[in-house]
């Protein structure tokens, strides 16, 4: 039998690897615990609900979508407040 903090490991491992599960660790990044996981229950919910009223199918992305969208997002940003600053944004060449 597992000792309860490799279990624990073991769950963390995988659900790393679903886009939920990095969406839960950004929520544990930006607010309290408790509000974390009422947040992610709350989209679990959300989900379960849709699949079950409306019949759709869950579709997991992946974390390399996840994480493309993530850095996206966060270049929107980072341009966003450049601009505030009077300043622009450029690639570097690889």
């Amino acid at each position: 039998m597992l000792t309860s903090w490799k279990t624990e490991d073991l769950v963390i491992r995988t659900v790393a690897k679903i886009a939920v599960g990095m969406a839960d660790f950004g929520r544990l990044a930006r607010m309290p615990k408790a509000c974390a996981i009422k947040a992610t229950a709350h989209h679990l919910a959300r989900l379960i609900y849709a699949m079950l009223t409306q019949g759709q199918a869950y579709i997991e992305h992946g974390i390399d979508r996840f994480e493309s969208e993530h850095r996206d997002k966060q270049l929107r940003q980072l341009r966003r407040k450049a601009a505030q600053f009077g300043l622009v944004l450029t690639e570097k060449a690889a």
